[in-house]
């Protein structure tokens, strides 16, 4: 046995040490005492290395839950993108084919008119030919009245010896055999109704020499007064009814250009679309969702429509967040979750989730990181699962003796990170800044787009991290291509494309 304080070496049974006077039980006792506390700390080193890993652990696994769920939610807005895509273009698949339809049903009109105006002017000219027709014939007529009064004294003997012979029988009175007769009637009808078409084509022929002939009278001035005042009318009516035929041609073609002027307006107006007209007076509009917004008037807030810019919920809240997906709505220090019609429902107690996450880019080191709270900061990566490569990153100065590992992990203390307030977009793919920290804010990319604000300046950057060149006094998240703008003071939807 030996001494615990100086290792002198004693005999069993002794109380004392021989060389240093040490009481032996009493040294011991202290020696177990100091290897109890020893083993007590050391126990209580590794529970709290433990409580870090499962905590670490726990919020790897909601950062991988989150990202997961935000994929799926880039998934669904991809999957409604391209149904509205197909259904836009059906639309105007429809609109094309109708347009079609209805410029051929002019072109058919076109040609009926033109049509209808030649077998105008046919009839026109061969009324003038029928006159002279009609002149000539009258002459004639004239000529033969002199000619019959001329030889009336030489006619009238030759009638009164005529009158004083026998009626002759015509042949068919005679006596037939009944088929025979049957078909003497038949012939006599047959040579009626040819006599009878005769005379009336006949008739018409004389009708229409007649109009003919009354119509040059008339331009000649040779008819009396009140008959040339009745041909008049009439030519007055039917120049009305060519009138109409013509106005309805006009028409017809001011349609026909009226369309093309639409389809070309249609065509010049494709690079700027209001969907809802910037008529909307807000101090802001906040993105809530896909779906609904935030609408911000004189401090108090409501929730607005995303596609028709209708309030669903007035001006006079507190506040309107998004927490955990769901829409929250506070008011006099209670919380109120939101119904399907987008009314305020029942008081919740729901707590917001206070983790901080936060992209940085080291403008000392160029490197991106991601700050998980807690003063721990991981490396961004191309393992990172997260919805897109684009990732919004703020410029700050971290010096690398600020920095410490511990347990594999980046530890630095958030309040000696120097924020430099400006923003851009890194690549974690390329593993570079695609876009310089240049902004005052940009806000997260959706349906390929993040809106940005620079100065006085808002915009929208594609996912090449480029300027598509459309700016306004504010913008915010595009979903379905529509996007809350700001200009000349009110708020409208903008549709947004490249």
């Amino acid at each position: 046995m030996n001494c615990p304080k100086c290792g002198e070496v004693l005999e069993d049974g002794m109380r004392f040490c021989t060389k240093c006077g040490t009481n032996i039980e009493e040294a011991l006792k202290e020696e177990k005492e100091k290897i109890r506390l020893e083993a007590e700390k050391l126990k209580k080193e590794q529970e709290e290395r433990e409580a870090k890993r499962l905590e670490y652990e726990k919020r790897e696994r909601e950062l991988k839950e989150e990202a997961e769920r935000r994929r799926q939610e880039d998934e669904k807005r991809q999957k409604e993108l391209k149904e509205a895509e197909e259904r836009r273009k059906l639309e105007e698949e429809k609109n094309r084919e109708e347009l079609r339809l209805e410029k051929e049903r002019l072109e058919e009109e076109k040609r009926k008119i033109e049509e209808e105006k030649r077998k105008l002017e046919e009839d026109k000219l061969r009324a003038i030919r029928e006159a002279e027709e009609l002149k000539r014939a009258k002459e004639e007529n004239e000529n033969k009245e002199k000619l019959a009064e001329e030889n009336k004294e030489d006619i009238k003997p030759n009638i009164e010896s005529e009158t004083k012979e026998e009626p002759k029988i015509p042949k068919e009175a005679e006596f037939k055999p009944a088929k025979q007769q049957e078909t003497v009637v038949k012939k006599k009808r047959k040579g009626f109704i040819r006599r009878f078409f005769d005379r009336l084509i006949l008739l018409i022929v004389i009708l229409a020499i007649l109009i003919g002939g009354i119509y040059y009278l008339n331009l000649k001035g040779y008819l009396p007064e009140p008959v040339s005042n009745e041909i008049n009318n009439l030519l007055d009516q039917i120049e009305k009814v060519r009138s109409g035929e013509k106005e309805e041609y006009k028409n017809i073609e001011d349609s026909e250009n009226a369309v093309e002027e639409n389809k070309v307006d249609d065509e010049n107006t494709s690079n700027e679309e209001w969907v809802v007209e910037n008529t909307i007076e807000a101090d802001d509009i906040e993105n809530l969702n896909k779906d609904v917004s935030a609408i911000v008037k004189d401090g108090k807030y409501g929730i607005i429509d995303n596609e028709t810019g209708k309030i669903l919920l007035d001006t006079k809240y507190e506040n309107v967040s998004i927490v955990a997906g769901q829409i929250i709505v506070s008011d006099n220090g209670k919380k109120y979750s939101v119904d399907s019609r987008y009314q305020l429902g029942e008081e919740t107690n729901i707590l917001e989730n206070t983790m901080r996450l936060e992209y940085l880019y080291n403008t000392l080191d160029n490197k991106a990181y991601v700050y998980t709270g807690e003063n721990s900061l991981r490396e961004l990566s191309k393992s990172e699962s997260l919805s897109s490569d684009m990732i919004i990153v703020e410029s700050v100065n971290i010096r690398e003796d600020d920095m410490s590992i511990s347990n594999d992990e980046i530890e630095v203390d958030y309040d000696k990170i120097d924020h430099l307030g400006m923003y851009g977009v890194y690549s974690i793919n390329d593993n570079k800044l695609v876009s310089e920290c240049e902004y005052d804010k940009i806000y997260e990319y959706s349906e390929g787009f993040a809106a940005y604000k620079k100065e006085n300046v808002s915009g929208y950057l594609d996912n090449q991290g480029k300027d598509i060149g459309i700016t306004f006094e504010e913008t915010r998240n595009v979903y379905d291509g529509l996007s809350w703008v700001k200009k000349d003071g009110k708020w409208g939807l903008y549709k947004v494309t490249k």
